[in-house]
């Protein structure tokens, strides 16, 4: 996987913190974008969810991800564990929205 953060692309989407593109025999396989700690507060995944389904129908569910499969590419809306500092300044996670879009041949809806 390639991880491309804010601070070292040219441009990435708005508010898109770290972007992570997975490649599988030199083909780009998977793209996730991790939104920014402003954005994952603004809108959860539940709301970026619901925003989506008046796109694409209803999702599958599995705990905190929701995603639609169309046979050839998976969109998934998830929680995404990021490293972070606490309030002292010790290291710690936080979750954070991200939107990943997978081939369908390379999703197992178990890790979902």
């Amino acid at each position: 996987r390639i991880k491309v953060e804010r601070q070292s692309a040219k441009k990435l989407p708005a508010r898109v913190d770290v972007m992570l593109l997975g490649f599988r025999n030199d083909r780009l396989v998977e793209i996730e974008l991790i939104y920014d700690a402003l954005y994952a507060r603004e809108k959860s995944v539940d709301e970026l969810a619901s925003d989506l389904a008046l796109i694409y129908g209803e999702p599958k569910r599995g705990e905190d991800r929701f995603w639609w499969n169309d046979g050839k590419t998976v969109l998934r809306a998830l929680s995404v564990s990021v490293p972070a500092l606490d309030k002292e300044g010790q290291p710690s996670s936080e979750l954070r929205t991200g939107l990943q879009l997978i081939n369908a041949a390379l999703f197992h809806p178990r890790e979902a």
